[in-house]
């Protein structure tokens, strides 16, 4: 039934889409923090919050190297993760309906 799972055809095929999504993602992002990566001073004094003081280590060809090899399954993963808790979240609140004013005590509340 799954045998297309243990062919070489299928783990090429997954690779080249992981490098794809990956460096196209990356591509969208490193556009996006241009105001970040220039005139870093001017930032600074502007906007505090937001100054970066590695800015300058940032090596956009290190950074897509990241992004084509492990930032595809890292993202599946995260959402893979969160899925699991809302489920798992999900059954252990089966029955109870929690208003404003009410917690959820007893055993459910330390199996959450």
């Amino acid at each position: 039934m799954f045998s297309f799972l243990l062919s070489l055809e299928f783990w090429k095929w997954l690779a080249i889409f992981n490098a794809v999504v990956g460096s196209l993602v990356f591509m969208l992002i490193w556009n996006q923090t241009k105001n970040h990566r220039r005139d870093t001073h001017l930032l600074e004094k502007k906007v505090i919050s937001q100054y970066r003081r590695d800015v300058k280590r940032w090596n956009k060809y290190r950074l897509f190297l990241g992004a084509i090899t492990i930032a595809v399954p890292r993202f599946l993963g995260c959402w893979i993760t969160f899925a699991g808790c809302f489920i798992y979240l999900k059954i252990c609140s089966l029955g109870v309906k929690v208003t404003d004013t009410q917690y959820i005590s007893g055993t459910r509340k330390y199996l959450m």
